[in-house]
Order: C-alpha cells, then sequence, then structure tokens
C-alpha cells in the first residue's frame, strides 16, 4: 500500500529547508541503460538475449534480496563502501544476467566492458522535471544535498551533466567509505546542509536505502518511480514492499508543495 495516486499527498509536510536526492534513477540515468547494453553485450556473443529478459534474470533477485535485507535491517550496523565494493555489486549483477543467458566471462572481460560503458559520462541523461525543481528550491531558499551510493568516478559526471551548480552538498559512498542506508551518511549531509531531520527530505529510487535508512535519524524518505526509465521498470519498489506511510511519486514536481 501507498499513496502514488493520493491527490496532494505532501499537503501536511509543510515547507521544507533541505532536501536531498539519489542520483541514479532519481536526477539522471545512462542511455541506452543498463539492460539494453547487457543486451547487446550478449548478442554481441551470439547468445541473444532481449533487455527485458536481462532485467528479468536480475530483478527478481534484487527484489528478493532487498525484502530479506529490509526484513532483517538493523540500524546500528555499519555499512561501508569503496570503490572495489561499488564495483563488486555491478560485477555480481552482470554475472548473474551472463550466466542466465549462458554466457562465459571467467576472465571478466564483458563486465569491463559492461562497467566502462556504464560509467561513460556521454550516456548519462538528467530527467526533463530535474533542473527546474532544482531550481525552483534554490529560489525557495531550500538547500540540496546530494546522497549516492557510487563510485568516486560520480564526482566527474556529476559536473559533466550540470548538476553540480545545483547542489549544495554532495555526499558519495565510496569517497566516504559508507553507504547507504547507514544513518551515519543522512547525518553527515544533513550536518553538511546545516539542518535538522525534521527540516529536510530525502528523494531516491529504493525502498531501502531511500526510505528505511533515512527513516532511522527522523528523516522523511520519498520514493521516486521513474517509470520506463527507472532501473528495474518492471519491478517497481512499491510493489513489493507492504508500508502504509510510503510516498511514491512519479516527477519532482509532486514535491512544489514542500517548496513553499
Amino acid at each position: 500500500m501507498n499513496n502514488l495516486d493520493r491527490a496532494n499527498p505532501f499537503d501536511g509536510f509543510g515547507k521544507v529547508r533541505a532536501i536531498t536526492l539519489d542520483m541514479g534513477w532519481t536526477l539522471a540515468y545512462p542511455s541506452p541503460g543498463l539492460w539494453e547494453t547487457l543486451s547487446d553485450i550478449c548478442n554481441d556473443v551470439g547468445r541473444p538475449r532481449s533487455a527485458e529478459a536481462c532485467e528479468a534474470a536480475a530483478g527478481a533477485l534484487a527484489i528478493a534480496a532487498q525484502q530479506m535485507a529490509v526484513a532483517r535491517f538493523d540500524g546500528a550496523r555499519a555499512y561501508s563502501d569503496s570503490d572495489e565494493k561499488f564495483r563488486a555489486g555491478f560485477r555480481a549483477l552482470s554475472q548473474t544476467v551472463f550466466a542466465q543467458a549462458g554466457v562465459d566471462d571467467e576472465e571478466g572481460e564483458l563486465f569491463r566492458r559492461f562497467f566502462q560503458l556504464f560509467n561513460d559520462i556521454e550516456r548519462w541523461r538528467v530527467y526533463p522535471d530535474v533542473a527546474p525543481f532544482l531550481e525552483a528550491a534554490r529560489e525557495a531558499g531550500v538547500r540540496v544535498g546530494l546522497i549516492s551510493n557510487a563510485g568516486t568516478g560520480l564526482v566527474e559526471t556529476i559536473r559533466a551533466v550540470g548538476l553540480d551548480r545545483h547542489l549544495d552538498v554532495a555526499t558519495i559512498s565510496a569517497a566516504e567509505g559508507i553507504r547507504k542506508p547507514d544513518r551515519r551518511i543522512y547525518a553527515l549531509t544533513l550536518e553538511r546542509l546545516g539542518v535538522q531531520p525534521e527540516e529536510a527530505l530525502h528523494v531516491g529510487d529504493f525502498y531501502l536505502e531511500d526510505v528505511v535508512g533515512p527513516r532511522q535519524i527522523g528523516l522523511r524518505g520519498v520514493l521516486i518511480d521513474r517509470g520506463a526509465n527507472s532501473l528495474f521498470p518492471n519491478f517497481p519498489q512499491q510493489d513489493h514492499h507492504e508500508d502504509p506511510d510510503l510516498h511514491v511519486i512519479r516527477s519532482l514536481d509532486e514535491l512544489r508543495p514542500v517548496l513553499s
């Protein structure tokens, strides 16, 4: 259960002093997407696989893993991160897809190709609602921060796509050594923004990292569903987590009420 279809779900929130946001599939996305890229690689090595099949190979497992992580979530646990750990996560994802397609990538050559394409700055696109919303936030005196589970190379991507001029703070997990849903990464970002948790709002596309995690410190979390341009378009997060207090949006424009 969630309030995706309710009218004006943020009327009771009041104006916030700061908004923090995730990066991938919240502010920007790769084009071609992950699944199209993996599909192209499978096709190139003679193991035809559609983008939808590539997503299905990883999607159900990802949802099941997240449901288990939510059920077992311990707010006292430390979640560490590094460039190596970030890369390893994508290696595991590609291995899942390649294995189901019958593709041998024991040497990791295909993964390296995939990861290079994923990190290609030229492929990243900012959603059309992002810049207008962030400009409106700045005009309203609302501070804006980024909290992303990502490698340190994200700094360059943020600059390349023009998001740096809209951000007051950018907290990147690999650079800090901690990742969402570790309570410390939200607290650190709010401290840098100079606001209290009850004065802020966090937006992201994963339930554990962007809703459950922020709630630990009293930071309200909002789930964003980017539809066809989501990471898992056929496995919407809100369909797999029972939460009557879950706020789901399709566009940042739906948050305009909290700016005024």
